[in-house]
């Protein structure tokens, strides 16, 4: 389920999953979406990677000014 190899790169914090654990992690995923829209709520994507200026414009503040 887990891939050790690739974890190495990706670091202690980031899992690799792989086969069952993929298609797992994807079907809980599609579950609890299909649960909140159902409720009423919005999905929206928004992206994992954004400039500085952005993180600064959206009210976003880091004390130590890494924006890590």
């Amino acid at each position: 389920i887990l891939d050790t190899i690739s974890s190495h790169a990706s670091g202690p914090d980031a899992a690799t999953l792989k086969g069952t654990g993929a298609g797992l992690y994807r079907a809980l995923a599609n579950y609890f979406l299909d649960h909140y829209l159902n409720l009423g709520y919005s999905e929206y994507h928004i992206p994992s990677t954004v400039t500085t200026g952005t993180l600064e414009r959206s009210g976003f503040s880091d004390p130590t000014g890494s924006y890590l």
